[in-house]
């Protein structure tokens, strides 16, 4: 029996429910709103750039509280898809049709699966950008404003971000409540979105934590922040949220700088930074996107440049990225499917205990200092300390490491 089902043997991911999961080659019996639930409550918006973490599944949950009675589900799943694909900021989604093409593919087939019509309903995507315009209210330290949308007006709630157990439970109880009186009938399909450039200007740039703006696809090395890049990196999500819990890509950061010689720890560390500014996307997605994987060499050679590294990672960080991800793939999902990339890695010894972002924040900027000699040097704004009593940091000094 082929396991594969006929699909690419290297194309799938593995789900929080177990499943293997082809997000290229889609089926709708594969479509299960748990894993959907659980990716979207652990995929942080903007690209984890917001104030506090703040999930799309919590964005889902408001997008339909905002729209009138048989739209609601429809509302609810309108981004269902990023629980496979990642939540791409858009001026990055617009000068990449491939993965526009790839992700509306698969939305429709899983709206499909959930018995709602192919189209996303014009009354959708005006809720969702109210409410977009909230979040850029409520949810960032500085008063940008939106490029694309000036003109829209913000809901009137106020948005509290809810941890990710939270927006995982609220989104499920939401489906539950919505999925026996829904038609999403008498919808009006959206009109095409024009196509961006990208470059400079425009609505091409992104709003950072620290309230700068970068532009993702033609990136300065004058305009990066290692605070902004530690801040985005605690939100974001390894594996697209399908871990047991859930797990950042600072901590795994901070794990494969661990397993390196001392003089490569700091490339080790910022080896994934360019995932502050642009998604970190499952291995088969990223093989189909050529343009993503040309954008995100861009962004990792100017945040290498600005903190004085060389433009190509160095092998031994590569070696340490596979062991500390088999030891990922060991420690952080159910059940024993093998690594599809193919590639043979031993795994690390240490067992790997997911950290709140709080925590994964501070170790990498505590490593950060260390290591680029800053000592106690400030950042531009606060960050807690870890909490020794949760999930503690072993001593860098400590670990094992991978010789080059």
């Amino acid at each position: 029996m082929d396991p594969f089902h006929g699909r690419d043997p290297a194309g799938w991911m593995r789900t929080r429910s177990g499943r293997m999961f082809w997000p290229l080659e889609p089926r709708a019996e594969e479509a299960d709103i748990r894993d959907v639930a659980q990716g979207l409550s652990c995929m942080c918006r903007f690209n984890g750039q917001c104030r506090e973490f703040y999930s799309v599944a919590q964005h889902s949950v408001i997008v339909s509280r905002h729209l009138p009675e048989g739209m609601r589900l429809w509302g609810l799943l309108h981004d269902c898809s990023e629980s496979f694909f990642p939540d791409m900021i858009t001026p990055v989604k617009r000068a990449m049709p491939e993965f526009d093409a790839y992700e509306k593919a698969l939305l429709r087939v899983m709206v499909g699966a959930f018995g709602l019509p192919p189209e996303e309903p014009a009354e959708v995507k005006r809720a969702d950008r109210a409410v977009l315009a909230a979040e850029a209210r409520d949810l960032f330290s500085t008063r940008l404003s939106l490029a694309a949308h000036p003109d829209i007006d913000p809901i009137s709630e106020t948005i509290r971000p809810w941890s990710p157990a939270e927006a995982r439970e609220r989104f499920l109880a939401r489906y539950a409540e919505l999925r026996g009186e829904e038609t999403c009938a008498g919808y009006e399909p959206v009109a095409p979105q024009p196509a961006a450039s990208g470059g400079r200007g425009g609505d091409g740039w992104m709003r950072t934590h620290s309230g700068r703006r970068i532009w993702p696809l033609d990136p300065d090395p004058a305009h990066v922040d290692i605070a902004d890049i530690a801040h985005a990196l605690s939100n974001v999500a390894r594996y697209n949220g399908h871990t047991r819990e859930f797990y950042s890509v600072a901590q795994h950061s901070v794990i494969v700088a661990r397993h390196v010689p001392r003089h490569l720890r700091l490339w080790a560390l910022l080896h994934n930074a360019s995932k502050a500014y642009l998604p970190d996307i499952a291995t088969p997605l990223r093989r189909a996107v050529p343009s993503y994987v040309a954008a995100d060499a861009r962004m990792q050679r100017a945040i290498a440049a600005a903190h004085g590294l060389g433009p190509e990672e160095p092998g031994a960080v590569t070696r340490a990225n596979l062991a500390v991800g088999a030891a990922e793939a060991r420690d952080l999902f159910d059940g024993p499917l093998a690594l599809a990339s193919g590639i043979e890695a031993s795994p690390v010894a240490e067992r790997i205990e997911p950290w709140s972002q709080a925590q994964a924040r501070a170790a990498f900027m505590d490593h950060f200092r260390e290591l680029a000699g800053r000592g106690g040097a400030a950042i531009p704004f606060p960050v807690t300390r870890c909490d020794q009593a949760q999930s503690p940091e072993p001593p860098l000094d400590g670990a094992r490491a991978i010789a080059a």
